[in-house]
């Protein structure tokens, strides 16, 4: 299948080529190496499938550790003080007595919240949500206020707890955090439950609020259908007069095919058909598109899931 391309595709790709190299060069994109993006730029054979992977790279959105460590700021410093605040739960006098209090050994004694991630909701060794949960804990937290999902249903035994903080990458479908809110009875514990992911699709939020009103969602960054690598505001799948997202969403499904992704085709476009391209340091979530994230012995992957 071909598609129509721009007279200067080949001039486009090479500068989205080039400024690619540049982030990673000034250490933006932490976590690539400049071979690995030379290796995966090396899937692409043709005009038409070069100018598609540059037009994924420049759609990519990449939080890299200084990033992280700014959401996590948005949370502790905004968000959190002010969702306890609200709610009656725990009143700050100040950020910096705030934070201290928040890095004590013994403040699991004192504050009536515990911090937890969604995890352990399928077979895989690890979730992507507690790579963020280490990183937030890391900067901002004492490891006592954590406390592991397997171990929410002993928590209700202590009463000066109220309250669940539950961190996250982010949220697609909404799907995986109904598995985990069943799995772990999360609806029934009782308690105030503020739900932070660090970047959450519409779809997703509408989901989750239709089915537990009861739980609040702050998330800092909000994806819509826009953020998808194939919606129709992608201005470099805009070619002459007409749009052309329809025909390269066709083109990718036709190459995935063609290169024989050993992968289900629902989930060429991510789960939940989402066609993110929204990449952490250390986490690929599942809704990104699986260019970025697929490998075997005849791809090589861009990033890790």
């Amino acid at each position: 299948m071909t598609v129509k391309l721009p007279d200067d595709c080949g001039i486009i790709s090479e500068r989205i080529f080039e400024a690619s190299k540049k982030l990673i060069e000034y250490n933006y994109w932490d976590n690539i190496e400049e071979h690995e993006l030379s290796a995966w730029i090396n899937n692409f054979l043709s005009e038409e499938e070069k100018y598609f992977a540059a037009v994924l790279l420049n759609s990519l959105i990449y939080r890299n550790s200084s990033a992280i460590k700014t959401f996590g700021a948005q949370l502790f410093h905004i968000i959190i003080p002010n969702y306890l605040e609200e709610k009656g739960i725990y009143e700050i006098e100040s950020i910096d007595s705030w934070l201290r209090l928040l890095n004590q050994s013994g403040s699991r004694g004192v504050l009536p919240f515990r911090f937890t991630t969604v995890e352990a909701i399928d077979n895989k060794p690890a979730k992507s949500g507690a790579t963020i949960f280490r990183e937030l804990k890391r900067h901002f937290f004492d490891s006592d206020l954590g406390v592991g999902c397997q171990s929410l249903s002993q928590m209700v035994k202590n009463p000066k707890i109220n309250t669940l903080i539950i961190f996250d990458d982010v949220i697609g479908t909404g799907e995986q955090f109904e598995t985990f809110v069943k799995k772990y009875n999360v609806n029934q514990l009782g308690y105030n439950i503020l739900y932070c992911p660090l970047a959450a699709h519409k779809s997703g939020i509408e989901r989750i609020q239709k089915s537990y009103p009861n739980i609040d969602i702050k998330p800092i960054e909000i994806l819509t259908e826009l953020h998808s690598l194939f919606s129709a505001k992608n201005k470099l799948l805009e070619i002459g007069n007409a749009t052309q997202h329809i025909e390269f969403l066709s083109f990718f499904k036709t190459l995935c095919d063609n290169r024989q992704f050993k992968i289900d085709s629902d989930n060429y476009l991510g789960k939940g058909e989402l066609a993110l391209t929204y990449l952490f340091k250390d986490s690929t979530p599942n809704n990104n598109i699986s260019a970025i994230w697929y490998g075997d012995e005849n791809w090589t992957r861009l990033a890790k899931r």
